[in-house]
């Protein structure tokens, strides 16, 4: 009995331990160029069914080159996109994307093509909020994907994907 419990204990204690490396934090040193909030980058074990990247099916973990190339796409191209989707009319111009989604988190997943192309899915989440706010929707922050409808998330959550190896960016 005693060896059971042990077994049972010690497999729950890995099990807790390969959940909690389900994820990497991004240093704030490493990214403070982009951005000032919590930064996470979900690792390719990680299942995400909601997201749907078109021809991008196939899970892989991002390299920090691979996140640095991302944000400096939307950078540039954030605007772009915006002009360029059709769901949009527009709305969501920015001055300056940099500036305005400085203060916003961000939670990332990387996907893959048949053909190897790297996509890298940036979900931002705005830090700049009531202390109380970050608590009740962002709890989860580090665990797995923040979504919500409605006033909040609308506008304090932008999603969209960076095709890495074409240089382009779309919104999601």
């Amino acid at each position: 009995m005693y060896r059971a419990v042990i077994f049972i204990l010690l497999a729950l204690l890995l099990a807790s331990f390969t959940r909690a490396t389900a994820q990497v934090y991004l240093s704030p040193d490493t990214m403070a160029r982009y951005y000032d909030a919590p930064g996470v980058l979900f690792r390719e074990d990680v299942a995400e069914r909601n997201i749907k990247i078109p021809g991008a099916s196939l899970r892989y973990t991002p390299s920090i080159q691979d996140i640095v190339r991302a944000e400096e796409l939307f950078d540039s191209l954030y605007n772009k996109a915006i002009k360029a989707d059709s769901r949009s009319g527009g709305l969501g111009y920015v001055p300056d994307a940099r500036r305005y989604f400085f203060h916003y988190g961000r939670q990332y997943l990387g996907y893959k093509d048949s053909a190897g192309n790297r996509f890298v899915f940036i979900h931002l989440l705005n830090f700049a909020v009531e202390e109380e706010d970050k608590n009740r929707f962002y709890r989860h922050f580090g665990k797995g994907m923040v979504w919500g409808s409605g006033g909040f998330f609308e506008i304090n959550m932008r999603s969209v994907y960076a095709a890495l190896d074409a240089s382009t960016l779309h919104i999601y």
